[in-house]
This record gives structure tokens, sequence and C-alpha cells, in this order.
């Protein structure tokens, strides 16, 4: 889903494109929240990450609610930085990880 969101419109169905648009970024904004709170939860169990790293995860599910209520753009680009800001920290840290 989340490759699918860069397909570029075609100018003859708009309309068509905003459906499969919402769609697929509804999808892959639906699955790398659950998955970031999953994994969030687990990194919590396990002790071995920092509070904030796990604090980053579950405010990622916070701010896919507000965006749900909301529909903001900018909430939209807030998600998607917070998810990428997650989705690095959390690869240095198993890069970094002995």
């Amino acid at each position: 889903s989340i490759a699918l969101v860069g397909i570029l419109p075609d100018p003859d169905y708009l309309e068509i494109f905003r459906m499969f648009h919402a769609f697929v970024a509804f999808n892959a904004f639906i699955g790398t929240v659950i998955c970031i709170c999953l994994y969030s939860y687990l990194m919590l169990k396990s002790g071995e990450y920092k509070r904030y790293h796990v604090i980053i995860g579950f405010t990622t599910a916070l701010e896919l609610l507000i965006l749900l209520f909301t529909l903001a753009p900018l909430i939209e680009w807030i998600l998607t930085i917070n998810i990428s800001a997650w989705t690095i920290l959390t690869s240095i840290k198993l890069i970094d990880h002995k």
C-alpha cells in the first residue's frame, strides 16, 4: 500500500484517483501503525529500549486517531514524519545492538 500511494494521477480520472489514493493511504497508515504499536509493546516488555523510543511508537496510534477524526493534511504529514523517525531510530538501535 505504501508503494501504491506514489502513483501519479491521470487527469481524466481524478475522482477515481482520489478514491484510490484514500483507500491505499488508509491501508498503509493502518498497517504501519498496527505494526509499530505491536513492536513498541514488545520493546516496552524487553526493557532494552529507551522509554522515548516506545513513546514515539505509541504516539503514532494517537496521531492516527487524530487523523481519522480531522482528515487534516498537516496531521497526515506529522504522522508520516513520526513513522519515518520511529523506523530510523529502530534501525539504528538494531544495527548498534550487541
